[in-house]
């Protein structure tokens, strides 16, 4: 900006105007609010005037209410009652270095129905092969749940969903929802913020809702589920299930910085008492001052998440070592470390089990020499008698594969140190260890492929006796002919399309579709039956001694 002036003698000059001073302060606040806080730094240091304007309390309010921009690493409190915000500001932009750890503790689970006892909702928060199932209903009907996490203060940044693939059930269906919303809050009833829903695809995979940069705390977690995909065989009706449910977080530390102060304003202003927030005994039910009640709480938030803190520190500690010794080929020592350290979570042991083989795949590709075999991972467990889980059951198929004649699977399946595994069959199978293979399927029960072992076997009397304890259904036996042509060849088709008629139960027009499907039909003949073509092609078929692919 310029604007003309006279000095003294009569020469005109020109002088020009700080922008400041030339815009309205509260367009010039409007500018600044669109920079960085590092570049709002550098400014105010520029003169007294631009320092002024930069610890205007407008513009660090501004700053802590508008999301980051692309690129910029900070978290946002839109619904903040503090004070200082440029402290907050600060505050916030340190929340970003903090690495958010799994919340769920698990101590309320409420879900809004459940098809069988053992589908219960506690499935879904250990990494154990059980899940959540809920009733069956109509496509467009919703579920929910609700979770506690371990501090009623807790900041959640991300909410991750695994849908339940039925690998007991044929054609293995996953029963996954059409999309889920969470919502946040300090009771189980009560929640102060829920997001946009999120699509899901129909895979048994984790799905997350990222909350991070938005600052979401709570103590209670509550998912509904809108929509369901798959259709149950046999009741035809649609339900959700869900394997695991995954809640990451950072637990207020209980400082009396600006932030924190903050957060537990706003959560004592949802008209909760400091005893009923925290739900610890060293929160007095006395504290009638605001003030006091804030104390309380902050005293009560730091003994929780020191302890909180200190598992976490352990672990993270744990996890580098073990994760250096991996990186370095010295798996049996990693494997001393994790069975010495009694780490007893299942979702960081599949993790460690899923680190050493990608490392040693990885070794292998780069044809590094002198690492260890990852066998020599799981030996620690096997001399402790410590049952291994799926992941670390894989690598127990290895040590059987290279000594095959010890029997070592079966004596560590009747030991209960193996798990079976649909992962460990799906090893056999690549190995055409199709015995093994099937053993594993049927021990993890998925009866899709353990058909598909037995066809592979070539034991088709057992393939008949497998699909009449399923009652498969007509089109299950088209499916089923039809997989024996392409995994093995036409004539055993034939040969499995009779055994089915023997075994009977099976209807005349699904034989007739068989027929056609393997070029045996003959339409222009009234008196066509397809039983009788089967069983005539199955006789002019030379099978020879059925074996193993």
């Amino acid at each position: 900006m310029e604007k003309l002036r006279y000095a003294s003698g009569g020469v005109e000059r020109k002088v020009k105007t700080p922008i400041h001073k030339a815009l309205p302060p509260q367009v010039f606040l409007h500018m600044l609010s669109f920079l960085r806080i590092g570049e709002l730094l550098r400014m105010e240091r520029v003169s007294k005037a631009l320092h002024r304007v930069v610890q205007s309390k407008t513009l660090w309010e501004g700053i802590v209410r508008r999301p980051p921009k692309h690129g910029e690493r900070r978290m946002y409190l839109p619904d903040t009652r503090a004070s200082h915000h440029r402290e907050v500001a600060f505050e916030l932009l340190s929340l970003c270095q903090k690495q958010p750890a799994e919340v769920i503790d698990g101590k309320y689970l409420w879900a809004s129905s459940t098809d069988h006892p053992s589908q219960s909702i506690e499935n879904v928060v250990s990494a154990n092969p059980k899940f959540w199932s809920s009733t069956g209903s109509e496509a467009a009907h919703s579920e929910s749940c609700v979770i506690s996490i371990v501090q009623p203060l807790t900041i959640v940044t991300s909410v991750s969903i695994k849908p339940y693939k039925a690998s007991y059930q044929l054609g293995l269906p996953c029963y996954a929802p059409r999309s889920f919303r969470v919502s946040v809050g300090f009771t189980p009833e009560d929640f102060h913020w829920t997001s946009e829903p999120m699509v899901c695809v129909n895979e048994p995979r984790f799905q997350e809702l990222k909350i991070n940069p938005r600052v979401v705390h709570g103590g209670y977690v509550k998912l509904e589920f809108v929509g369901k995909h798959q259709i149950q065989r046999g009741d035809e009706k649609h339900y959700v299930a869900i394997e695991r449910i995954r809640i990451m977080g950072i637990p207020v530390d209980g400082h009396e910085s600006a932030l924190n102060t903050s957060l537990v304003d706003f959560a004592l202003s949802r008209g909760l008492n400091p005893g009923s927030l925290v739900g610890e005994k060293s929160v007095s039910s006395v504290a009638q001052n605001p003030k006091e009640a804030r104390n309380e709480v902050l005293r009560a938030l730091w003994q929780t998440s020191k302890r909180f803190n200190s598992r976490m520190r352990f672990e993270r500690q744990l996890l580098k070592r073990i994760r250096g010794l991996i990186e370095r080929g010295k798996y049996m020592t990693a494997g001393v470390l994790v069975v010495g350290c009694q780490l007893h979570n299942m979702s960081l042991r599949n993790t460690v089990a899923s680190w050493v083989k990608e490392r040693h795949k990885a070794a292998d590709t780069k044809g590094q020499p002198g690492t260890e075999s990852p066998v020599a991972y799981v030996i620690p467990f096997i001399k402790r008698n410590a049952r291994l889980t799926h992941k670390e059951s894989y690598f127990v198929g290895v040590i059987d594969c290279l000594h095959p004649n010890e029997g070592l699977i079966t004596e560590y399946l009747e030991a209960r140190i193996v798990r079976p595994s649909e992962e460990l069959g799906d090893f056999y199978m690549q190995q055409k260890q199709y015995h093994k293979a099937g053993t594993m399927y049927q021990g993890s029960n998925v009866p899709d492929k353990v058909l598909d072992a037995l066809i592979m076997m070539g034991d088709f009397s057992k393939v008949v006796n497998v699909a009449t304890q399923l009652a498969l259904l007509d089109k299950d036996i088209v499916t089923l002919v039809q997989r024996v042509t392409k995994m093995r060849c036409r004539d055993d088709a034939v040969y499995l399309a009779n055994l089915l008629i023997e075994a009977g139960g099976v209807s005349r027009g699904t034989m007739k579709i068989v027929a056609e499907n393997l070029g045996i039909a003959n339409q222009n003949c009234p008196n066509w039956d397809p039983f009788d073509a089967i069983e005539d092609e199955a006789c002019s078929v030379d099978l020879g001694p059925l074996s193993p692919v």
